[in-house]
């Protein structure tokens, strides 16, 4: 099991930080779907003790992200089509509420944050596999589903956003292609506009798993 050495724990917060170190190599897959992780090579990795990597290893586990096996062997989990299709049909009703609902109470402060999101991965908008593009991307909806004001809406799309970013092979459109759908989004966000913003998002969701479906 290869890992990046500049994954080191170096901040407050150890077991947050490597809650998010695990569940950022899952996401861009320097963790791959069905393979087992040692809990001591890990800690050794990230520079900390077994007891932050076992913890963050139970809210993965929580999350689906890590499937605990037989003689407690814990491995990355491999999302099948059916279930990823499941998940999309309830994220496109979840997540046009969460825009919807955003809109209301976004500020210039929050529109600024999410174009400079973007702006900064124009340069990155041909290169399909962009790990950039895919920790954006979850960082956006999980933006907007924080600034809905409802907290369960949050975590349950929270949850969902990070299954399907492990979820093998990744990218399923193009950052090109989906470029245009965030920033049309944005643009609804920053008129207050809850009713175009939630239609955004849902044929931005649909789309994708339009694409999942005949793939």
């Amino acid at each position: 099991m290869l890992i990046n050495p500049k994954r080191k724990v170096r901040h407050k917060s150890v077991e947050e930080k490597t809650f998010e170190a695990l569940k950022d190599m899952i996401l861009v897959q320097e963790l791959k779907p069905d393979e087992r992780i040692i809990q001591d090579s890990v800690a050794r990795s990230l520079g900390v003790s077994r007891t932050p990597v076992k913890k963050a290893l139970t809210k993965l586990a929580e999350l689906g992200l890590v499937t605990v096996k037989s003689k407690g062997q814990i491995y990355v989990s491999r999302f099948s089509k059916k279930e990823i299709l499941a998940i999309y049909d309830v994220r496109e009703v979840l997540e046009g509420l969460s825009a919807r609902l955003a809109a209301e109470k976004i500020d210039g402060k929050d529109i600024k944050k999410m174009r400079e999101m973007f702006t900064r991965l124009k340069e990155s908008a041909s290169k399909s596999s962009s790990k950039l593009y895919i920790t954006t991307d979850l960082k956006f909806h999980e933006f907007l589903a924080q600034k809905s004001g409802n907290d369960v809406l949050r975590k349950v799309i929270q949850g969902f956003g990070i299954q399907i970013a492990a979820f093998e092979p990744g990218i399923f459109r193009s950052p090109k292609d989906t470029l245009k759908d965030h920033l049309e989004i944005i643009n609804a966000l920053a008129n207050h506009n809850g009713e175009l913003a939630e239609t955004l998002m849902r044929t931005h969701i649909r789309a994708t798993r339009e694409k999942i479906a005949n793939s």
